[in-house]
């Protein structure tokens, strides 16, 4: 998949919640090592990452990473918001990489995600499990320790 849409933009929406940072990582390469793995997996489009969490978080995550905080119950529809947003300023084709957990087939994400897919969007699961939920929307679903160490 990464031959139609290697140079295609790259919108990465990172649920901080779901997948947070262990300690043995450098916080302040976050951005370099993304970009280093994606780039190792012939995706060599213009990047953009916003990160969504319940903690007052600083930008200390290198240039480049926008961080959207709020309660819980409010994380996913904002990052719901924002995908849909990058996506209507963004050119087909392009990549949208979601990295969060327990995407259920009730859920409003699943819609959008299926959505994007029927407009060009070459969408990719960071999880540790590939749920069943997915297959006609989903390309490709990735371990979240290889998009961040893999750089």
């Amino acid at each position: 998949m990464a031959n139609e849409f290697g140079c295609a933009g790259i919108g990465v929406f990172w649920n901080m919640v779901d997948f947070p940072i262990s300690d043995d990582v450098d916080r302040d390469e976050i951005f370099g090592n993304i970009t280093s793995s994606l780039s190792s997996k012939r995706y060599l489009g213009d990047l953009s990452i916003w990160a969504y969490t319940e903690e007052n978080t600083p930008n200390c995550y290198g240039a480049g990473i926008i961080f959207g905080q709020g309660d819980i119950s409010c994380l996913t529809n904002k990052m719901i918001m924002d995908m849909l947003f990058w996506a209507m300023n963004t050119r087909e084709p392009s990549n949208l990489i979601v990295i969060a957990k327990d995407i259920t087939e009730e859920s409003e994400l699943i819609s959008v995600l299926g959505f994007l897919k029927s407009k060009n969007f070459n969408v990719v699961l960071v999880d540790e499990v590939e749920p069943d939920v997915l297959p006609g929307i989903v390309s490709s679903v990735w371990p979240f320790r290889s998009l961040l160490l893999d750089g």
